[in-house]
């Protein structure tokens, strides 16, 4: 029986994420109602959720949205114990009334021993509604079984651009409806997330994250780490404070040292929502911006003195690619990089559009600059080489490829 519930109750927006514990999955979605008995069914094997006969059953939390102007809640339940190698099928919604989403599936990935496993994400920043998202989604569903997970590294949904209460509170129906829009991929693969600009809005960016449950998220921080077949991921907060005296710059440093100290050959990947090169005609990349050279001057050095590899970013619509640079000189270059390559990808489209013009050509920059919207694929082939490339989204034409090999910076 549904009772008094309507389809208002379904469960939206499902997306999966990693938790940073070997053998998990973290599922959330929305529900406008706190229901009695949220949960997930899931199985190796399909079933009918209705029946509600799948192998087992985890209890879910609620977090209700008290932010002004929002309502409803967030649920999240962590299915654990999971078997590498193995699809999963699941279906999340309320027991107590059977209401439930479709069944939809993810598989696990290797179980991480310490040995390198090649792999392949997709990455983008600044996708909303509008500006071409919809070309974005489709080649990348058309791509998903390739796909490990997806970073989108800030900017999600733009759900605060059409006036000052947006600004301040956000607009939970173009939050919602672009959830909704992602489900092709986030239910499929794990959908992880750097926090920017556009995602401040609400007291403590409350809405971004009651949403977006990402690796230690429960001490409500938006900056975290995870490990994937033998590469460590760190996301950085652009839009917190970083300075050294901060939480987050104190934070990073033991986070880079310590992967640093006990992995000296392994590959380091940071991505936060603002670059720290960049040469698009843009207040964060001109010099207009005054905190551009607040966070170089304070986070920099910390790329460089453990070696991140490679620091990936958005902010600035468009695509493009430095060459290995520290204080603005080039060192070394893509076969034996001595310093972090920067890959800006703020080309997922949104209503703002892609930007219209370029600096003068840095000397760091490799000469690539593209002002279209797309999305970038990073393989990781062996431990020792990586392969990027940048895909225009209405055509799924490659325009930008290279191969990094491992660099060495001290």
């Amino acid at each position: 029986m549904l009772n008094q519930y309507t389809t208002n109750e379904m469960p939206l927006g499902v997306r999966l994420a990693l938790t940073g514990v070997e053998n998990e999955m973290r599922i959330s979605w929305y529900t406008s109602s706190q229901g009695d008995a949220p949960s997930v069914q899931y199985s190796t094997t399909p079933f009918n959720p209705s029946d509600m006969d799948a192998q087992a059953m985890e209890v879910a939390s609620n977090n209700q949205y008290t932010e002004i102007a929002w309502k409803g809640f967030s649920v999240s339940a962590v299915l654990t114990q999971l078997t590498p190698l193995t699809t999963y099928y699941y279906s999340v919604g309320d027991k107590s009334v059977g209401i439930w989403s479709p069944l939809y599936n993810f598989t696990t990935h290797l179980e991480d021993d310490g040995t390198f496993t090649p792999f392949t994400f997709v990455s983008y920043g600044d996708m909303g509604l509008g500006g071409g998202f919809n070309f974005t989604i489709a080649n990348i569903v058309n791509r998903i079984d390739e796909l490990s997970f997806a970073l989108h590294i800030g900017d999600i949904a733009y759900a605060d651009i059409r006036d000052a209460g947006e600004l301040l509170f956000g607009n939970q129906t173009v939050w919602n409806e672009f959830l909704a829009e992602l489900t092709p991929i986030s239910t499929k693969i794990p959908y992880m997330t750097a926090i920017g600009n556009h995602d401040l809005f609400s007291i403590a960016s409350g809405v971004y994250r009651k949403t977006f449950l990402m690796p230690g998220s429960n001490d409500g921080k938006t900056w975290y780490s995870f490990d994937y077949n033998g590469v460590h991921f760190v996301a950085v907060s652009t839009e917190h404070d970083y300075i050294p005296t901060s939480s987050q710059y104190r934070w990073l440093e033991n986070e880079l040292k310590n992967f640093r100290e006990n992995n000296p050959t392994g590959w380091l990947i940071v991505y936060a929502h603002r670059p720290v090169y960049c040469s698009a005609h843009y207040p964060w990349c001109d010099g207009r911006d005054p905190f551009k050279v607040v966070y170089v001057d304070s986070i920099e050095h910390l790329y460089q003195k453990y070696n991140v590899d490679v620091y990936l970013s958005g902010h600035s619509h468009v695509y493009e690619r430095s060459l290995p640079v520290y204080k603005n000189q080039v060192l070394g270059d893509y076969s034996s990089p001595k310093a972090p390559i920067h890959l800006v990808v703020g080309t997922g489209g949104n209503q703002e559009g892609i930007l219209h013009s370029w600096q003068p050509q840095p000397n760091w920059s490799s000469g690539t600059r593209l002002l279209t919207t797309g999305y970038g694929l990073m393989s990781f082939v062996n431990e020792t080489t990586l392969h990027w490339q940048f895909v225009k989204d209405t055509t799924n034409q490659v325009l930008d490829e290279l191969y990094i090999t491992k660099g060495y910076f001290n």
